[in-house]
């Protein structure tokens, strides 16, 4: 009975697979002859290019720690959480063997630096860089170019839709992450700033530590944007 509730369920979900890949293909058959020859795939490729290996973003945060002293933990964080997010997306492609599309017809637009599809690494570190950047550059700016970012690579022929949908959820997953472990020291430095018995706590061994931590990556208080 168990083998074949097993049996059942592992057809299940081979049937569920094939008819993502069917959909995958279609929609990128439908984008590529739309797009192809006009000027959305050079604008593609500008993008694509410039976010390889999470160029773009890494670039971004190093200029932003040159720039702005004192946010200068804040950004180095950010370039970090970009990066890990970028290798978390190359760890899984190399346990997830998917190949990158086939489209007869329709060759890739631009060159990869590995045959393997799932996920998209370029999503995966622009949308973790929407998220890790939040606060130091304008959601305005960023939002929009991790979003052309992605649909890039389907313009390129480079990724299935369900590549960069995964590999957003990917980058938003290690984005809110890193936020979740940087936001208490935050706080406590924040709290060291304005309260007086905090104050008076920050000057134990624990409460030096948690205050370099937070000032790393906290940002001066009532100030916002970009320097």
């Amino acid at each position: 009975m168990a083998a074949s509730g097993s049996s059942l369920f592992a057809r299940a979900w081979s049937d569920g697979l094939a008819a993502v890949h069917e959909a995958d293909l279609r929609l990128c058959r439908r984008v590529r002859e739309r797009v192809n020859g006009t000027g959305v795939v050079q604008a593609g490729r500008v993008l694509s290019h410039s976010a390889e290996h999470a160029g773009l973003w890494l670039v971004a945060g190093a200029a932003g720690a040159v720039l702005d002293h004192r946010r200068r933990g804040r950004w180095l964080a950010a370039t970090a959480t970009v990066a890990a997010a970028h290798a978390a997306a190359v760890a899984v492609k190399r346990v997830v063997p998917r190949p990158r599309p086939d489209l007869p017809g329709l060759p890739a637009l631009t060159r990869t630096f590995s045959a393997r599809s799932f996920p998209s690494a370029h999503a995966t570190s622009s949308t973790a860089a929407v998220i890790a950047f939040g606060g130091l550059l304008p959601s305005r700016l960023t939002a929009p170019t991790a979003a052309l970012t992605c649909a890039s690579r389907v313009v390129l022929g480079a990724h299935y839709p369900s590549d960069v949908l995964t590999g957003a959820a990917l980058g938003a997953a290690v984005g809110a992450a890193a936020r979740a472990m940087t936001g208490p020291a935050i706080a406590a430095t924040a709290r060291a700033m304005t309260d007086p018995a905090a104050t008076t706590a920050a000057h134990t061994p624990t409460g030096v530590a948690v205050g370099v931590v937070g000032r790393m990556v906290t940002t001066e208080p009532h100030r916002q944007g970009v320097r």
